[in-house]
């Protein structure tokens, strides 16, 4: 899932006003949640790095709700719901592609991942967080076995914990799937085959 790109979708379709957000997750509607703090490949300029989802989503957010806002009511509203902020710099280019007045923007960097989330996330309390609202949504009581979501998942997953599982997975997308030595070894090992070896 390309965070950028569903965004994107949802800025020009006119929905993004309706999403919502919390401590972890943007709910952009009933099926797609991201994560606030990951980033996207988005490279700002002025060597920031790469832009984060929640910064995006709100800069889109408020573009919708009010076109002709001011730069600085923007930061203003970004710094009162506690949202990292876009810089001017960043602001034209990246609304022009947010809202579909052009097709490709040349911050967008292909060659990382689309999607990266920091390390420091506790993915312990978003895997269980997640497993909840699954089971809302399902119909099943939270207090049914007494164990909580992380317990849950680890169980089914085979041990190891959830933070565990969700780490080792390594998050490949159409563009990092290319990205490899001359021998190939990292698209062989990805689909599986047994990788190029020397004489």
């Amino acid at each position: 899932m390309d965070p950028l790109r569903l965004i994107r979708d949802y800025t020009i379709s006119g929905v993004i006003g309706r999403s919502t957000y919390d401590d972890t997750y943007i709910h952009l509607d009933d099926q797609h949640s991201l994560l606030r703090k990951s980033t996207t490949n988005y490279a700002a300029k002025m060597g920031r790095g790469f832009l984060a989802v929640e910064a995006i989503w709100f800069l889109a957010k408020c573009n919708v709700a009010n076109p002709a806002q001011a730069h600085a009511a923007y930061m203003r509203d970004a710094l009162a719901a506690k949202v990292a902020q876009i810089s001017l710099i960043d602001r034209k280019e990246l609304l022009d592609y947010l809202t579909g007045r052009v097709e490709t923007s040349a911050n967008v960097d292909v060659n990382v991942p689309a999607f990266t989330v920091p390390d420091d996330a506790d993915v312990d309390a978003q895997a269980a967080a997640v497993g909840e609202k699954r089971r809302r949504e399902d119909g099943v009581d939270v207090e049914e076995n007494g164990a909580g979501a992380g317990a849950r998942l680890a169980s089914v997953r085979g041990g190891g914990g959830a933070s565990e599982h969700l780490k080792d997975q390594p998050l490949h997308t159409r563009n990092s799937i290319l990205q490899c030595n001359k021998d190939f070894s990292a698209v062989l090992g990805f689909f599986g085959g047994a990788g190029v070896k020397d004489g």
